[in-house]
């Protein structure tokens, strides 16, 4: 009786995720083709790392199966050589490249302070993975791009930015970045201090401004939406006007009021 010369099948080259390495293992589908059975199985290699010398044994829970399993990720790119022989001592060799893909974050908090109507551009400082990248900011509302590694941000209230990042094979690690609004910026609405009062609040179809002093007449207010964009700009002659809002949508908007001895002031109100 003939049979087929021996095939070793060491599996194809693949990279596995960290996070889930005690489901990784290695090893065709079967490892051993033709021949006559039974195989014994001889798995090596010669992996350095920082200086010191890594064999199977010390990477794999058993050198001598046909599918050994992983006993803990590690670092770059490994290369693993199958030996198979089978019973009339016919020998064929295979190997594989297998890669962990592995994210590393920081021990820091993306943390900012900003004034309210400002803009800050977000960030991480996670290394690792295989690129390319996908990248997802939520929430979404107040920002230039949520699937920017580093959109630019302006919220209205504290706001905490969670981001997911996705790598080349799916593997994702999840981070997040803290905004927060100095609040001794905002004036109140109805305060004595105000030089210029919007209301009611929330706004219905229409707004009405007024200022408290002739020396801010023709000043001018601008109305951004939460992404920064100018909504309207108007223009501030008389004591007190009213504007119809009938064309902005539903929401929370920022204000900036400026006159023409530069007396500024920044608040927000809704509209619903």
């Amino acid at each position: 009786m003939s049979f087929a010369q021996l095939i070793a099948d060491a599996g194809k080259d693949t990279a596995f995720c960290a996070s889930d390495w005690q489901n990784a293992s290695i090893g065709g589908d079967p490892s051993a083709i033709n021949g006559t059975p039974p195989y014994t199985y001889a798995w090596s290699t010669n992996y350095s790392y920082a200086g010191l010398t890594f064999t199977a044994s010390f990477m794999l829970e058993d050198t001598t199966i046909a599918n050994p399993v992983f006993k803990s990720p590690f670092h770059d790119s490994v290369v693993f050589y199958l030996i198979v022989k089978d019973i009339n001592n016919s020998v064929a060799l295979d190997s594989v490249k297998i890669r962990f893909s592995e994210f590393v974050g920081c021990l820091g908090e993306c943390r900012h302070y900003i004034q309210l109507g400002d803009s800050v551009k977000l960030g991480h400082c996670i290394s690792g993975g295989i690129p390319p990248f996908q990248y997802s900011w939520i929430p979404e509302e107040s920002l230039s791009d949520p699937n920017s590694e580093t959109p630019w941000a302006k919220p209205l209230s504290n706001t905490t930015y969670e981001l997911l990042i996705t790598d080349a094979i799916g593997c994702q690690i999840q981070s997040n970045c803290m905004v927060f609004i100095n609040l001794s910026s905002i004036k109140v609405f109805d305060s004595e201090d105000c030089y210029l009062n919007i209301y009611p609040n929330p706004v219905g179809d229409k707004i009405n401004i007024s200022i408290n002093s002739p020396e801010y007449l023709n000043s001018t207010l601008e109305i951004f939406n939460f992404e920064g964009k100018l909504i309207k700009k108007i223009s501030i002659k008389e004591y007190t006007i009213t504007i119809e809002v009938m064309d902005i949508p539903p929401g929370m908007y920022v204000y900036q009021w400026r006159s023409i001895n530069e007396t500024t002031e920044t608040g927000k109100f809704v509209i619903k």
